[in-house]
């Protein structure tokens, strides 16, 4: 490099080339650092100069574009992909199947950083150059078409995803017989799909097809049948069959740490898997070492910040919380937040699922002015990237609308107002959590129960406040006085005497109270949410990688 630089110039075409062929050796040897320096050189001396066609751009773009995607530098991969589509356009023509390529490369990426809805456009888009330029049963188009099916997984559109997977199944069995092992990818789709619907009868006929398949094409001792065998044990765990399921996990580590080592991060997966069946049995001890044993391979080989390193902290904080170790279970929730936060940004599904398990956590531990903030920001996430209608939506939904069981909030149901409550003869506002939090003043109570009516479809009911009731509370000497707040909104009231317990005994307050249907509480309109100590986590779950 340095006799071409000195012979030719420092920006000459053929110097871009040796620092394009140095970037691709260092891709090869994972080194992505070195790689992106070299290809990123090699890029801006080819921008400069007319000599590299279109064909030798292509190549550094995309050489680039998947070395940052490799360390998580989505947004630059997404930049690079776009560039690679605007010159092919140009140059092929808009129905070229290089556009697709480039397209399907953007989707992708789109899917990692959870914009699933910009990402089915683009998997459309590439979708419609492939058929129309290379035939509707092309294997290109197959690959599409399993693509868009695990989009629609994750996006909880299972119909779709069916559909589309269903096309792919028929274009492999024609194109390629009923025995081969690109079938046997599309039938572990199949029943990763039936999985989802809970249809376990339809989904281990078609693992054990694939387990076949992939035995008799690669032998037993292959990791595509360790994969299988992983499958099929998350499977028989979801279906309650611990024990079969012990076994399926047994022999795939068998085959991974055979083939990959004691060490490799798909070891590290089935470890995993075999920590949350000991979970499920309640064998903590058991789990957490199998846990502890995964979260050291994942930090050693992928790094303290990958997503996997995560899940693996999310599963043992709800063994921490099992334990009733709350405090140790947020600070793993609360680490498996970042590395969420920054792997795929704010916004990202999985992010939501790590603020939900973290919002419930928080609320056992009584700061619940935190949880519910939490809890709201993850519902929003959800709603936005998954819709309404998806499970994970729908289950943090229930947590937020669950919210006061135990809890008895005054909150204003639609403003974003700030409200004024009295505490020992000071007012004092708080904002509505997360993005208006308008006030919140909770008092824990075991013997609270959720009004019905309408109102608590969306999380709110409303109990009221009798005379009897104000001798009761105050042999407790804690009486809220609430004002200032919205009386069409039903969140004001006042009482003759205001005083506070300490935070610890306000369990007692309220059990004195006798529940939301005593008298004093049908006089006066609160509103409270009704929460559970129940809260459905993404985690534990098995691992299929």
């Amino acid at each position: 490099m340095e006799f071409k630089s000195t012979l030719l110039s420092p920006r000459h075409t053929e110097v871009g080339r040796s620092y394009h062929h140095q970037g691709i050796v260092y891709k090869k040897m994972k080194k992505y650092d070195q790689a992106i320096s070299s290809l990123t050189t090699a890029l801006s001396i080819y921008d400069e100069s007319t000599g590299p066609g279109t064909k030798t751009m292509i190549e550094v773009l995309t050489d680039l574009a998947e070395c940052y995607e490799e360390t998580g530098q989505h947004e630059k991969t997404i930049s690079l992909y776009a560039r690679c589509s605007s010159i092919q356009k140009k140059a092929l023509g808009p129905l070229h199947p290089s556009v697709a390529h480039s397209l399907s490369h953007l989707a992708s990426t789109q899917d990692i950083m959870g914009q699933y809805d910009k990402a089915e456009t683009l998997y459309q888009h590439s979708l419609s150059i492939q058929e129309q330029s290379l035939g509707k049963n092309h294997p290109e188009v197959c690959t599409t078409l399993i693509q868009m099916c695990l989009l629609y997984h994750k996006m909880g559109l299972l119909d779709k995803a069916n559909e589309v997977n269903a096309r792919a199944l028929v274009i492999l069995e024609t194109t390629l017989g009923k025995n081969h092992p690109d079938l046997a990818s599309a039938l572990s789709n199949q029943a990763k799909l039936y999985e989802a619907m809970g249809k376990y009868d339809l989904a281990l006929p078609l693992c054990a097809r694939v387990l076949d398949i992939r035995e008799r094409h690669f032998g037993p001792d292959h990791l595509e049948v360790a994969f299988t065998l992983n499958h099929m044990g998350v499977l028989y765990f979801s279906m309650g069959k611990v024990d079969v399921a012990a076994n399926m996990y047994k022999r795939a580590l068998d085959i991974r740490e055979r083939l990959l080592g004691m060490d490799h991060p798909s070891v590290a997966n089935v470890l995993n898997n075999i920590g949350v069946l000991h979970e499920r049995n309640q064998e903590y001890k058991e789990a957490l070492m199998y846990h502890n044993q995964a979260l050291s391979i994942q930090e050693q080989h992928l790094g303290r910040e990958h997503p996997d390193v995560a899940s693996t902290l999310s599963n043992k904080a709800i063994i921490s919380e099992k334990l009733k170790d709350f405090e140790a279970a947020h600070q793993l929730y609360e680490r498996a937040l970042s590395i969420q936060e920054k792997a795929f940004g704010p916004d990202h599904p999985d992010v939501a699922v790590a603020l939900n398990n973290l919002g419930g956590v928080l609320k056992r531990m009584g700061r619940y002015t935190e949880a519910l903030a939490i809890l709201l920001r993850a519902a929003d996430i959800a709603d936005r990237t998954l819709g309404p209608n998806h499970q994970i939506t729908q289950a943090i939904a229930k947590n937020k609308a669950d919210f006061g069981e135990r809890s008895l909030v005054f909150l204003s149901r639609d403003s974003a107002r700030q409200h004024s409550f009295g505490h020992r003869g000071h007012s004092r506002s708080v904002q509505h959590a997360g993005k208006p939090l308008s006030l919140i003043h909770l008092v824990y109570g075991l013997l609270f129960q959720p009004c019905d009516g309408p109102e608590r479809v969306a999380g709110y009911g409303h109990a009221p406040l009798s005379a009897e009731g104000i001798d009761r509370i105050h042999n407790y000497n804690a009486v809220f006085s609430v004002r200032g707040a919205l009386q069409e909104e039903r969140v004001c009231g006042t009482v003759e005497k205001e005083a506070f317990l300490p935070e610890q005994d306000q369990a007692g307050v309220v059990r004195g109270w006798g529940g939301t249907n005593h008298p004093f509480l049908q006089q006066k309109g609160f509103f409270f949410f009704s929460s559970s100590h129940r809260k459905i986590h993404a985690p534990p779950r098995p691992l299929l990688f």
